[in-house]
């Protein structure tokens, strides 16, 4: 199979999660990054006539993907797109948090990413989405009739053994990024519930939160403004470029949010066979079972007593940890893509 996937330059390689898989099959893989911007179009046109790819794969839904779907509707070949959320509420938050931050171009600019990114889903019959909690929102922006194929993305590395142990305090580990305001307010709920878990239960716990990010700030003020007990320890550490370290050290993850799809941070917990206590919402309860590879919980009550179980239960640490890891290695590993991705294309092709 000959595939050419449309992706943006970023440290992130998003197109990582459709390459890598099909390279490891023997698969003919052809990226091309969207920049520099003068020659990528040549770049594509060369290849849609030399390769002839099978399926082109946008990565992506911005002004150059657009510019680039002219070329490949005319020369015929299959396509689709890969999304790892719900683009225009992704523009539409982002926009609102430049507004209020008084960045009026800023806001500009997103808006008019957001018409350019619903101009070019109109176009689109099939889209590959890395989460079913995503789907029933996303094909309405898409044209009619559309597809839609669930194909998560996969955690890198190895499984990480892990030697479960009662600490003092207990290393708590939330990952995130800040460019969202409401990830910023998932993790000031979060400080918020452990600074009243310690004062009433008595337990100590050291909370390292990793990211950076516009909405870093909103976070280190609300903690300026907040009176903690020594027994809670909250380390914003900002962007990091080694997480292994992290991950390593924690004895937990938690995760509060309602605005991602499938966090990576949340895999590559399970990758290092982290117990898992995540906020229940559709997208979290298709890749977190509860009870067996994490706890869900749906309220500040329920948080409180699972926290508690999983601070003093060492075994019950050691059963959702086991569980992660086993859940990484059978629906979250690249092996586990590989076939969904193949399957996906095939189908794709025959349309």
């Amino acid at each position: 199979m000959k595939v050419c996937l449309i992706s943006p330059d970023e440290p992130r390689n998003r197109h990582k999660f459709i390459s890598i898989p099909l390279l490891a099959d023997n698969h003919e893989v052809t990226v091309i990054k969207t920049k520099p911007s003068v020659c990528f179009l040549f770049y594509l046109a060369y290849s849609l006539l030399r390769n002839r790819p099978d399926v082109v794969v946008f990565i992506g839904a911005g002004l150059k993907e657009l510019l680039a779907l002219g070329l490949v509707k005319f020369s015929r070949v299959a396509f689709t797109a890969r999304l790892g959320g719900d683009r225009l509420k992704d523009l539409d938050s982002v926009a609102r948090s430049m507004w209020g931050d008084g960045r009026y171009l800023y806001w500009l600019k997103f808006r008019l990413e957001k018409t350019i990114a619903r101009i070019f889903l109109r176009q689109m019959h099939t889209v590959i989405l890395v989460n079913a909690a995503l789907s029933s929102q996303v094909s309405k922006q898409l044209s009619t009739p559309n597809w839609v194929f669930i194909i998560p993305q996969f955690c890198e590395g190895p499984a990480v053994i892990r030697h479960y142990e009662i600490h003092t305090p207990v290393e708590i580990l939330t990952v995130s990024n800040f460019i969202f305001s409401e990830k910023s307010r998932g993790i000031i709920w979060l400080v918020e519930q452990l600074n009243q878990f310690v004062r009433s239960s008595g337990l100590a716990i050291r909370f390292r939160v990793a990211g950076g990010g516009l909405h870093l700030k909103d976070i280190k003020k609300h903690l300026e403004s907040l009176t903690m007990p020594p027994l809670l320890t909250v380390e914003l550490a900002g962007f990091v470029t080694d997480l292994n370290s992290y991950y390593r050290r924690a004895d937990l993850f938690l995760y509060h949010s309602f605005h991602d799809a499938t966090p990576n941070v949340i895999l590559e917990s399970k990758r290092y066979a982290l117990p898992l206590l995540v906020n229940e919402c559709d997208q979290f309860r298709s890749i977190v079972e509860h009870g067996e590879s994490g706890l869900l919980y749906p309220d500040e009550i329920r948080f409180a007593e699972f926290l508690k179980e999983l601070l003093t239960n060492i075994e019950i640490r050691k059963k959702l940890g086991l569980g992660a890891l086993r859940d990484h290695e059978s629906r979250f590993s690249m092996h586990a893509s590989q076939r969904k991705i193949e399957a996906a294309f095939l189908d794709i092709m025959s349309r």
